[in-house]
C-alpha cells in the first residue's frame, strides 16, 4: 500500500470491501492501493490475520514533499492543459501562471508558496497522516504482521512477490519515472523580493528552502508521532 487520494481494491470502505468478496469464488493472495488516511491501515491492523502480511511503501517525508512540489509545478502549473487543474479554483490556480512557452514557465514566488501552503493535489499526500499515534496504537494492540519498505526497494519486492504469486511479473519494472520522461519547458520562479522580475530555476529554490518550506508553511502542524516514523524508517 502507499499514500494517494485513491482507494485500493477493498481497502477503503465497507462497500469496496464486501464486492471484494463475493466478486469471484478465488481471492487475490495480494491486495494493493494507495490511501491518505490512518483509519484505513488501523482498520487493516484490526482484521489482518496471523497469515496475513501488511507491506507498506515509505518514503521520507520532506523529500516527498519537494516531489509533489515540482510534479504539480510542471504537470499541473506549466502543462498548459486546463484539464489538469480540475475544480472551482482553476482560475485562481492560473493566476499563479506568469509566462509560459516552449523555453520556460513562469510562476508568481508569493502565489505558488500560497499555493503549496493549501496542500492541494499531490502535494498534501503526506505519509504523516497515515502513520499517526493512532496507527501505532493500533500497530501495538493488535500486532498484525508488518513491515515497511522503502520506495526505493518497489522493483526488489515486487521480485520477491512474483516468485511466489505472480511469475509472470519476474523482471519487470513496477514503476514508470515520469518525471524523466517530461519534455515541457523548465519552471522558474519570480522571486517577490528582487526588483526588475528577477527569476530563479525552481529546482534552485527548492534547494535553498527544503529545509525551512514545512516550518515556515506550517505544514506539519496537525502530524503526532513523528519520531516513531522516523525510528522505523532509518
Amino acid at each position: 500500500v502507499g499514500t494517494g487520494p485513491g482507494q485500493g481494491m477493498g481497502l477503503k470502505n465497507a462497500n469496496s470491501r464486501k464486492e471484494f468478496l463475493i466478486k469471484s469464488l478465488e481471492v487475490p493472495s495480494i491486495v494493493s492501493g494507495h490511501f491518505g488516511e490512518d483509519k484505513v491501515l488501523i482498520h487493516l491492523a484490526k482484521h489482518a490475520t496471523r497469515k496475513s502480511l501488511i507491506i507498506l511503501m515509505y518514503r521520507d517525508e520532506t523529500d516527498r514533499l519537494l516531489s509533489a512540489i515540482r510534479h504539480v509545478a510542471e504537470f499541473r502549473l506549466c502543462s498548459g492543459i486546463p484539464s489538469r487543474l480540475p475544480g472551482p479554483k482553476v482560475d485562481a490556480d492560473k493566476n499563479i501562471l506568469l509566462q509560459l512557452n516552449e523555453s520556460r514557465c513562469v510562476l508568481d514566488e508569493g502565489r505558488f508558496v500560497d499555493f503549496i501552503s493549501s496542500g492541494r493535489y499531490e502535494i498534501g499526500e503526506s505519509i504523516s497522516r497515515i502513520l499517526t499515534c493512532d496507527t501505532y496504537e493500533a500497530l501495538r494492540e493488535n500486532d498484525p504482521n508488518m513491515i515497511v519498505v522503502s520506495y526505493k526497494q518497489a522493483d526488489k519486492l515486487q521480485n520477491l512477490l512474483a516468485q511466489r504469486h505472480c511469475p509472470e511479473l519476474l523482471g519487470k519494472p513496477t514503476h514508470a519515472n515520469i518525471a524523466a520522461e517530461k519534455s515541457g519547458p523548465p519552471v522558474f520562479l519570480r522571486l517577490q523580493q528582487k526588483s526588475g522580475g528577477f527569476e530563479v530555476k525552481l529546482d534552485d529554490w527548492l534547494h535553498e528552502k527544503e529545509n525551512t518550506i514545512e516550518w515556515s508553511l506550517n505544514l506539519k502542524t496537525n502530524i503526532s508521532c513523528q519520531a516513531m516514523t522516523r525510528d522505523i524508517s532509518d
